[in-house]
């Protein structure tokens, strides 16, 4: 379990009810015997955060299907938002010799999938915390059974 997001969400909790910008002070001084008292407003402040906490794919595609030269693979993102209105990421190819791209959400609950033309897809999830995503990807890599580096390019957008 990591506990580096719950340790940042904290201090940075911490450092708010530190800062005297969100914070408000009424106080009334009383007479020796009398009676006084003070009033105070906090205003928490939370950042927004949408972040890309694990892109596992493999180094390399192989081919799995020699007479096509087909190449699959699996990836699984993690993300975290607390954005209301979610977050989406753009994949794009980032190699001139694979060609008929396809890639589809494994459970489509977790994400939606669009495709945007010129070899990119928008990958989007509306939920709030932390989100696994798998991915199916097929690449055709016509004459190519050698394995390829990874083709593709993974960059966040907030909504």
């Amino acid at each position: 379990m990591n506990r580096v997001p719950a340790l940042s969400a904290l201090l940075l909790v911490a450092a708010g009810l530190l800062s005297a910008g969100p914070v408000q002070a009424d106080t009334a001084r009383a007479e020796p015997g009398g009676k006084a008292s003070a009033h105070l407003n906090f205003r928490i402040l939370v950042p927004a955060v949408a972040q890309l906490e694990s892109n596992q794919h493999p180094l390399q595609t192989v081919a799995n299907d020699l007479d096509r030269g087909m190449h699959r693979a699996e990836q699984r993102l993690v993300v975290f938002s607390n954005l209301r209105r979610g977050l989406c990421m753009q994949l794009r190819l980032a190699l001139p010799q694979v060609s008929g791209w396809q890639v589809q959400v494994a459970d489509p609950a977790s994400a939606s999938l669009t495709p945007l033309g010129g070899d990119s897809y928008r990958l989007c999830t509306q939920r709030i915390g932390r989100t696994a995503i798998a991915l199916v990807h097929r690449f055709e890599a016509r004459g190519q059974t050698q394995p390829l580096p990874w083709p593709v390019q993974t960059d966040l957008h907030a909504i």
